[in-house]
Parts: C-alpha cells; sequence; structure tokens
C-alpha cells in the first residue's frame, strides 16, 4: 500500500464555535424496541443487539472489519458524530476500534480510532492510499477510562474538523474530504457500542399530506434466513402474490453475495404465505432484480450480467421467459439508440459507456416508453447515486440518460424509483433529503414533459421512515397495503414490510365567506361546490356567524365554488391535486357599485309569455329583501330573449313585458316603483352568439343594473 502524510500546521490546533442545538440526521440507540435482534454470524464475525448495546465480537483477529449504515453528511455543513464504545482486547493481542464516517469502501474511508496501547490515530484511505492525518498518539485517557466506555466525538465546521475522547479535545485539522454516504465503526477487536448519532441541520422536513394514508407499518413474515436481505417487492395486477430478491452475502467474501428472485402469496390482509425461489440457469448472474411486475411469463431484471456457454452479456435490462422450471436465454430490451455517441456526460466519468453502467434499481413508465433508475454520479473518489431517465427511441433502444433534475438528486443518495400508473407521481428513496432516518422515502410529481422539471420532495412521514434505511417502497394496483424494504430494526440487515393504507381517502376544502365592503365573515351565506365535470353539487353548506365553511366530499378534480348571500355572490374555480389535501380558500363578496350589472338565476317565465313561474319567486324576494333593507339602491330591470322564428318586434315586447312583470313583483313586495325602471332588448344582446341550442338558451336572461 502506497503511503504519504498531510501535513497539519499547528496554527489549526484551536477550538471553535459550535452549534448546541443541530438537529439529528441520523440517531440509533439500539434499544431493543427495534426488530430482527437476533445475532448475524459470518465467518469471521457476530453482531447482535442486547439491552441497548450493538455488540461486535471478532472470532478472527486478522480480519478487522467496518460496519456501516447510510447516513450522508454534507461537508459544507455543520456537523457533529457521536458514539460511545467500549473495548475487550485479548491479551497479547492488537486491535484497534473507533467510528469511520464518509464511507465509500474498506479502501476509501475517514478512520479514527483507538488501539490496545491507549493511543488513538486518525487517518484517511482513498482507493486503498493511506493518508495519515495524526499518527499513533497517547489518548490522555486514564487506565479507568481506557476500561470503559470511550465517547468518540467528530465535530466539523468553517472548514475544521475537530476530534475528542471523553469530551477533551484531541486534535484538529483542515476540514476532512468524504468518500461516501455511510458512518459507523471499524471493528478491530470485541466491543459494544451504545448508540449512534449524526447531528445536521439538513433543513425542515417537508411531510407529505398523503403521509395520512398509511397508518401502520408492520414486518411481512417470512421463513427466511435471518442474514439475508430482501428487498424490491412487486406484486402482481391481481394482488396475490409478491415477488422480491432475497440476498444472501457471505460477508468474509462479500463478491459471493447472491440474489435470487422469490415470490410468496398474498391474502386480502397483507399476509405472505410459502415462498418459492426460482433458481437462476446462468452462471455469473449478477443483481436479478426485477424492475416491472412479471406479465405472461416474461420477467424483466435490471443490472443483469449472464454468462452461458462462454457466451456473455453486458450488465443491462433483460427480458427473460420463465419455462417453469428455468428461464430462457433472455431478450436485451435496453439498448442505446444506434448512431449516439458511446460516451454519457455526467455519468461517473467520461470513460463510462452506456450499456455497461451500474444500474442499481429502476422502474418503467407506462408502456415502458421511460426507464427511470438510479446510477452512480460521481468519479471514483464519491460512490452516490442519482437518477435518470431514458426514452424509447425504437423497439428496444432508449436514448442517452438524462438526469432528473436538482430538485430531485441531492447531495446524498437517490435511489430506489417507483413510478405510479399516470406516470407522475414518483416515489424514490434518498438519504440526502430532510428525513427521520439513513434514508427516506419521498412522493414528488413530474410537471411537464422534459422528465426534469419535478414538484419539491415531500417526505412520507414517520409510520413510513424510522430511524434506519428504508427503500424500494411499492404500492400494487389492488389491495388495502403498500410494501417496502426497510433496516428499521437491524444493522444493515434489510427486511420486508407492509403499510396497511387508508382506502377512504378525504380531500378537504375550507375557508371563509368574508363581506368585501366590511371585511367581515357574511353570517347566513350559502356556499356549494359544482363538480366541473359531472356538473353536479357535490358539497353544501349554510356559514355560521364566523363564515366558515368546510367541504369533505371532494375529489382530485376540477370545481367551481359559489357562495351567495341574498343578491350578493361570487364564484371561483379550485382544482384539487391528489397530493394535496386540505386546500383553503375564502370566497369574497362584493359590495353592489353603481353600474354592476347582475344576472338573475332562476327566473322563469311560461313560454313566449311573461307570466312568473313560482320557482322564481325565490330569488326575486332575495332582490326585494336586498333594495328594502338599502333603500338608496336604485336599479334598471333588462329583459332579454333567445334567437327564435318569432321576429324581432314580438321579442322585443315579450321581453319588455318579461322586465315589467319583475317590476310588479317587487313593489307588490313594497319597492317604491320610482326606484325600478325597466326596458326590453329581444335577442339583440346575446351573451353567447354560437349555434349550440344549450349556449342559447342562456340567452333568456333578467338582468339587474344598479344605478345608484
Amino acid at each position: 500500500m502506497k503511503r504519504s502524510f498531510l501535513y497539519i500546521p499547528a496554527f489549526f490546533i484551536f477550538s471553535f464555535g459550535f452549534s448546541q442545538t443541530l438537529p439529528f440526521s441520523y440517531k440509533n440507540d439500539y434499544d431493543n424496541k427495534l426488530l430482527n435482534t437476533e445475532e448475524i454470524k459470518t465467518d469471521y464475525s457476530r453482531t447482535w443487539m442486547d439491552n441497548g448495546d450493538m455488540n461486535f465480537v471478532l472470532d478472527n483477529e486478522n480480519l478487522p472489519f467496518f460496519s456501516t449504515e447510510f447516513a450522508p453528511i454534507d461537508e459544507d455543513k455543520q456537523f457533529i458524530l457521536e458514539s460511545e464504545i467500549m473495548a475487550e482486547f485479548k491479551t497479547g493481542k492488537a486491535g484497534k476500534f473507533g467510528l469511520t464516517w464518509g464511507y465509500k469502501a474498506a479502501n476509501t474511508t475517514n478512520v479514527f480510532v483507538i488501539n490496545e496501547k491507549n493511543q488513538f490515530k486518525i487517518y484517511q484511505v482513498k482507493a486503498g492510499e493511506y493518508i495519515s492525518v495524526i499518527d499513533w498518539t497517547s489518548s490522555g485517557l486514564k487506565p479507568e477510562e481506557f476500561s470503559g466506555k470511550i465517547k468518540f466525538k467528530i465535530k466539523q465546521a468553517e472548514g475544521i474538523t475537530e476530534f475528542f475522547l471523553n469530551g477533551i479535545k484531541k486534535h484538529s485539522c483542515k476540514k476532512l474530504n468524504l468518500f461516501g454516504s455511510r458512518i459507523g465503526y471499524n471493528v478491530g477487536t470485541n466491543m459494544e457500542a451504545s448508540y449512534l448519532y449524526l447531528k445536521q441541520d439538513l433543513g425542515k422536513i417537508t411531510t407529505a399530506a398523503s403521509s395520512k394514508d398509511f397508518l401502520a407499518k408492520e414486518v411481512l413474515k417470512l421463513n427466511l434466513d435471518k442474514s439475508s436481505n430482501e428487498i424490491n417487492p412487486m406484486v402482481a395486477k391481481d394482488g396475490k402474490t409478491i415477488y422480491f430478491t432475497q440476498a444472501i452475502m457471505n460477508r468474509a467474501k462479500v463478491a459471493e453475495e447472491r440474489r435470487s428472485l422469490c415470490k410468496a402469496s398474498l391474502d386480502k390482509d397483507g399476509n405472505a404465505g410459502d415462498f418459492f425461489s426460482y433458481q437462476t440457469n446462468f452462471n455469473g448472474i449478477h443483481h436479478d432484480q426485477l424492475v416491472s411486475v412479471p406479465e405472461n411469463g416474461e420477467y424483466v431484471f435490471a443490472n443483469v450480467q449472464i454468462t452461458k456457454n462462454d457466451h456473455a452479456q453486458q450488465r443491462s435490462v433483460y427480458c427473460f421467459k420463465y419455462t417453469g422450471t428455468e428461464f430462457a436465454w433472455p431478450k436485451r430490451i435496453l439498448k442505446q439508440t444506434p448512431g449516439e455517441s458511446e460516451i454519457v456526460s455526467g455519468l461517473i466519468d467520461e470513460k463510462s459507456v452506456w450499456q455497461n453502467l451500474y444500474f442499481n434499481n429502476g422502474c418503467f413508465s407506462q408502456g415502458k416508453k421511460v426507464f427511470i433508475y438510479a446510477c452512480d454520479n460521481r468519479d471514483d473518489a464519491v460512490l452516490q447515486m442519482d437518477l435518470y431517465a431514458v426514452f424509447k427511441t425504437g423497439d428496444s433502444t432508449y436514448s442517452k440518460p438524462v438526469k432528473l433534475g436538482p430538485v430531485i438528486n441531492s447531495f446524498g443518495d437517490d435511489e430506489c424509483p417507483f413510478l405510479m400508473p399516470d406516470d407522475k407521481t414518483l416515489y424514490f428513496s434518498s438519504n440526502g433529503h430532510p428525513g427521520y432516518g439513513s434514508s427516506d422515502v419521498f412522493v414528488s410529481r413530474r410537471l411537464d414533459d422534459t422528465w426534469t422539471n419535478w414538484s419539491k420532495p415531500e417526505n412520507l412521514g414517520p409510520v413510513v421512515n424510522g430511524p434506519a434505511a428504508d427503500l424500494y417502497f411499492h404500492i400494487p394496483e389492488k389491495g388495502g397495503y403498500a410494501f417496502m424494504s426497510s433496516t428499521n430494526g437491524f444493522w444493515n440487515n434489510l427486511d420486508l414490510f407492509k403499510l396497511k393504507m387508508n382506502l377512504k381517502k378525504e380531500w378537504v376544502l375550507s375557508g371563509i365567506v368574508i363581506n368585501k365592503k366590511t371585511d367581515l365573515p357574511q353570517p347566513g351565506a350559502k356556499i356549494k361546490a359544482l363538480d366541473n365535470l359531472t356538473k353536479k353539487i357535490v358539497d353544501s353548506t349554510t356559514v355560521g356567524k364566523t363564515g366558515e365553511y368546510e367541504f369533505k366530499k371532494l375529489k382530485p378534480g376540477e370545481y367551481t365554488v359559489i357562495a351567495e348571500s341574498g343578491i350578493l355572490s361570487n364564484t371561483i374555480t379550485v382544482v384539487v391535486k391528489e397530493e394535496e389535501r386540505e386546500l383553503h380558500y375564502n370566497v369574497n363578496l362584493n359590495p353592489i357599485e353603481a353600474g354592476q350589472s347582475l344576472v338573475l338565476h332562476n327566473i322563469s317565465f311560461e313560454p313566449n309569455k311573461f307570466e312568473i313561474l313560482s320557482s322564481s319567486f325565490p330569488e326575486l324576494d332575495k332582490l326585494a329583501k336586498f333594495m328594502q333593507d338599502n333603500k338608496d339602491i336604485r336599479i334598471e330591470i333588462h329583459g332579454h330573449t333567445s334567437m327564435n322564428n318569432e321576429g324581432v318586434k314580438f321579442n322585443i315586447d315579450l321581453s319588455t313585458h318579461r322586465a315589467s312583470a319583475v317590476k310588479d313583483y317587487l313593489v307588490a313586495e313594497g319597492i317604491k316603483e320610482g326606484r325600478i325602471t325597466y326596458k326590453g332588448f329581444g335577442f339583440n344582446e346575446p351573451i353567447y352568439k354560437g349555434d349550440n341550442i344549450d349556449e342559447q338558451s342562456k340567452n333568456r336572461r333578467v338582468e339587474i343594473i344598479f344605478l345608484k
């Protein structure tokens, strides 16, 4: 291994101020309330959680290891990483223990450790190159401190990193670069850790309104190897079968991980039955992970690399036909469009070729027109995932990748996309957006057809997201449960979970009806919501003294909200979106002013006559009451007819008589005759000039002009 040393000038060893109110961005207390506390055993170690501690036993002293969890750090912001660890050194054996952060791999990370001689050391490893920050130096811990629980703390702010043991600063240096998105432990001897905290202000958590749809989260019980990871749940369209990938890793030899496709039956309560593991009949298959629900015996896998009879295929997306006993040789369904450059700008580096990219996970849009996937987004120094899209250009060819953009892609890992059937609502996991744990599930909506313009991601809330990693979110087409993979229960061990959903979704529209003249609530106003698609009233109410209204019978769609008080009225258009569960709109009733016109609704006459039908009386009573309350108001009544074959004179006379009939009604109600004039216009002033009969009927109207 190549060795080099990092010179740290002495003047950087000073103390500086840190905020003491940083929120937790990752918090694990190993408090035994989590699930899956069984021991995980490898060829060289054992790990388990008990009595509020995470225990590590190193069975082979020659094989120290790192145990890490996803928890990204924004290196441009202040952060605090801390843990409390107690070690047990075997007599005569060397060893070390401590923290690692900015971890990408065992050969690319940062390390802060103590050895059996009570010395501490800080160093970096970058692609196998050792970089010393400070070599073995006495920790200054008293023997009783060294033999007990030692508090490790790392603080970074204003370009400086400080290192503490039991609250005493031991070293300061320039900010150390981060390589990856994991934090955890360097285990070089038996040890137990009481907690692991990362504090950093990543911003306020924005919780999605749809988070209320998820009522409870519980593990999906399957009789599987406790040390395996179960990922990527997908439910068949009939809701009766769940598919998932089981990953069994030889922790002594990570490359020997095997991923197998499995399936299990599901009942109506989201409980799994016996599972079946598919046997892949190709040598060297990697990451056999579904990207769409199997249909008609076809299974579409991503990131597959296969060989058979020395015939090799690159990693890509393939469609396999299952014969009932084995998979037939697949068809590659994701190729780059011919003639386009093999170089993918912005992916990993300029040496990357499109069809050999390392897909982590992905999903198709409806009709497989768009493929969204997660992929490494930086050079060899930092391993992080961003979301990309490619667009179908031919039978099996797709365009160059396009990043989903900075709203979706954060400084951390953004992965595990799941696209709803509307091709607009995207769920994904991220450890770079503000959340409750190391990786949370978020939802965003596509705003246009570029696939790069998205709404701000919203967190699905604490029922879905726990203190650790929450990944591979999936909502089936049928059933009352969503499914996901989560480490909500054990260090690095992913299990399948089911989420009970509220199928009776509720959208609430509320507000206040306000008299704009007084800017006060309008008691007694009537308000209703008209569905613009069905033309039906879906909810209505009469407001009380506060003027407040609330509608709970709406669904996503467009509505006309109509408020009325006497002859005062107003309408507004409200669009209810799937993701907006609570909307607030006030409705203003504007005062009557001189010159203002008002069409009286629900005024009807006998055909070709001027006798007023009784159904019109409530509307005319409102006008009479308004004029009684406002004695200085004078009005002119205009009568209008629609186009017919009776001639101009007939329609002028008819509309004049109808306007006169309205005047007579008001006079009979006690309104002085001198306050009212009237005119008839026949069909000379239509509102609608087209040929549509329904539209033409709206030209038959009585209109009030307020003169004073």
